[in-house]
């Protein structure tokens, strides 16, 4: 076997660190130009190589080295090893690149490929390692991000808000620490929340995920097409890492009752690697957990979430005891209905940098709501003092819902399609709408003479 090095197509680079977009761009993982650069041991760059060959009939050796996202000279000494110690059919061929052999599994190979996948099913680019994950990750955060009241009034854009609010939600997005946002059911927490991580995902930076990563011993899938809108990026492709991939900032929503299983890995049963925790892949975007209205769920959820957010850091159970430590990087936002002082411990709760009261809508902000809901349906409330009409609907105890102005307003449609009528308001519809609404026969709305 000829033991000196082959050039097989491959693209020779000065080795660095990192490679960046721009001045004041975070560095960017550069490819790596030997295993040792890139983190893994030469089992599992073997495993990952037999099994493409296996599930393609053959493969060059620039082939393998795109499926793997790796630079030939890289995975180039284990396709040696797999020559020479007989699992591939094939020779290296020391030419241009398009006379490169195509190379087979021998019988031996396919002993060695079959035995791959019982260990592991998962077949793709190589993963990067925890190290360079936690760099990566450190200086994508979305901590201190740069932010102006334009581009924060274009993120609650079409949304009712209060300027002090607004001010208070421009102050969580410029830390990127954590928020709880709560008051009533029906006043728009959910809406703002997702305001703020769609804002953040539409007016800050890209960042780059990694499509794998091993941690420990245990591979996890991270780049996900449903949670991940990936982007093209500026980046020289001949140096950026290919394992990683551009995305826009993640934005995940969970639901209360599933907030402990964000932060634990998805095993694949029986084929042996994971699907990352939603909390590792929300990693320089925004976490939601939404509803966190069960009192015992909320302190249970509260001594998760005082782990990660006083060491920015998570455990993961990957490996017996000893687990993997991954970092915790992103906007933590809490909705609930219940008062902070209720949901667990003073240390939790401090955690949490931020707290905004959601409080009722006025009269005013009402009619305000309902006139861009009404604009938004071609409705018109010319004839009608809306400020007057929701001072009289919501008299105590009734609480008002930022959330009614538009359910009263879609029932009164229903009302006239049922009824073949033109979609018009008056005070008699919405009399007979609120009624629907609120099930009692005290809803009753006359306009003032």
């Amino acid at each position: 076997m000829n033991r000196h090095p082959a050039s097989i197509g491959e693209l020779r680079l000065d080795a660095g660190d990192c490679v960046s977009t721009a001045a004041n761009a975070p560095a960017l993982p550069a490819a790596p130009l030997s295993l040792a650069e890139a983190g893994l041991p030469r089992a599992l760059v073997a495993d990952l190589m037999l099994k493409q060959v296996y599930l393609h009939g053959s493969r060059s050796g620039l082939e393998l080295a795109c499926d793997l996202r790796l630079k030939l000279r890289v995975i180039e000494p284990v396709l040696r090893e797999l020559i020479a110690c007989g699992d591939l059919a094939g020779a290296i061929n020391n030419g241009p690149a398009g006379a490169v052999l195509r190379f087979r599994l021998s019988p031996q190979g396919q002993r060695q490929a079959r035995q791959a996948f019982a260990r592991c099913r998962y077949v793709g680019p190589a993963p990067v390692d925890l190290p360079t994950y936690t760099k990566v990750v450190r200086a994508q955060s979305p901590r201190h991000l740069p932010v102006d009241r334009t581009q924060l009034r274009r993120m609650f854009a079409g949304i009712q808000i209060r300027d002090a609010l607004l001010e208070s939600l421009g102050t969580v997005l410029a830390d990127g620490h954590s928020l709880l946002l709560f008051g009533p059911g029906g006043n728009g927490k959910t809406m703002l929340a997702d305001a703020l991580g769609r804002g953040l995902r539409q007016f800050s930076p890209s960042i780059l995920v990694p499509y794998a990563l091993l941690a420990g011993k245990r591979l996890l899938t991270v780049f996900d097409p449903v949670i991940h809108e990936s982007i093209s990026t500026t980046a020289n492709p001949e140096r950026l890492d290919p394992r990683w991939c551009a995305v826009r900032r993640p934005f995940i929503r969970i639901a209360a009752p599933d907030g402990l299983g964000a932060f634990e890995p998805r095993e694949h049963a029986g084929a042996g690697y994971w699907s990352a925790a939603a909390t590792l892949q929300a990693n320089g975007g925004t976490l939601l957990i939404d509803g966190l209205d069960d009192l015992a769920q909320a302190r249970t959820l509260a001594d998760r979430w005082l782990t990660v957010l006083t060491t920015g850091s998570d455990r993961l159970p990957l490996d017996g005891d000893r687990g993997a430590t991954v970092p915790w990087e992103s906007l933590l936002v809490l909705t609930s209905r219940l008062r902070p002082d209720a949901i667990g411990r003073s240390i939790a709760l401090r955690r949490v940098r931020h707290k905004l009261a959601i409080h009722p809508p006025t009269p005013d902000e009402l009619a305000q709501v309902c006139q861009l809901v009404a604009d938004r349906m071609n409705i018109s409330t010319e004839q009608l003092d809306l400020r007057n009409i929701f001072a009289t609907l919501y008299k105590p105890p009734r609480q008002p819902c930022r959330s009614d102005p538009q359910d009263l307003l879609e029932i009164t449609g229903a009302i006239c399609r049922f009824r073949s009528q033109p979609h018009q308001v008056n005070a008699a519809l919405l009399s007979e709408a609120a009624h629907r609404l609120f099930g009692d026969e005290s809803a009753d709305v006359r306009v003032p003479a």
